[in-house]
């Protein structure tokens, strides 16, 4: 991946946990984003999140992740803090890296359009979207590491800094397996059963249908 880390500036692969599934009606609990080099993290930030839009979690959502409502009172920060703290790690042309990056990606630009923050000259990379592409159905987070056989190494724990470090390490795997990475940059599959209700700036969107033996940049 070479090339990728001489194009950008800031490469900032993260996962977050939510309240709920809706980026504009629920809310950003808990961050985590490693900042990426050619040699590797360099940087990461992990931080759990105050409610603001709601009262309190929802027992599907505590027992999902095993975050409860006193954990952000008592530890998280504010969505102005952390949105700051995302802000000033973002340096020049970004790419954003995330496993089902359309969904962190829109809780992302919610939390910085409700804190008067702007995002602008990013571009995306979803290992979701490469997933679909080279192994058969499921593709959760989960089912990749099985895949590249990374089971002793990292974990699914519904952590978001757990899921950062085991998407890191999914895509090394995939950069070894196939050296066509940067072709799924601003491209994303979606599953044609259901229509898109928003788009990302600057995203190209591909049906991406179970079972398609061409290559999503080819179509």
């Amino acid at each position: 991946m070479n090339n990728i880390f001489k194009k950008y500036s800031t490469i900032m692969l993260f996962d977050v946990e939510t309240s709920g599934l809706s980026p504009f009606y629920d809310e950003i609990i808990e961050f985590a984003g490693v900042f990426i080099t050619s040699s590797g993290i360099e940087n990461e930030i992990s931080e759990l999140i105050k409610l603001n839009k709601h009262s309190r979690l929802d027992s599907k959502i505590i027992e999902l992740t095993g975050i409860t409502d006193n954990d952000l009172m008592r530890k998280g920060i504010s969505h102005l803090e952390i949105a700051n703290k995302i802000k000033d790690n973002l340096k020049g042309d970004v790419l954003l890296i995330a496993h089902n990056a359309q969904f962190d990606i829109q809780f992302l630009l919610e939390l910085f359009k409700e804190t008067k923050n702007t995002l602008s000259n990013f571009d995306v990379l979803d290992t979701l979207t490469i997933l679909k592409d080279r192994k058969e159905f499921p593709h959760k987070l989960s089912d990749a590491i099985v895949y590249y056989g990374l089971q002793d190494l990292v974990s699914n724990s519904h952590r978001a800094i757990d899921d950062v470090k085991a998407t890191y390490a999914v895509l090394l795997k995939m950069d070894e397996e196939l050296a066509d990475i940067d072709k799924y940059i601003n491209l994303l599959g979606f599953n044609p059963k259901y229509s898109l209700t928003t788009r990302l700036p600057n995203v190209k969107y591909v049906a991406q249908p179970y079972g398609s033996n061409i290559k999503l940049y080819n179509k």
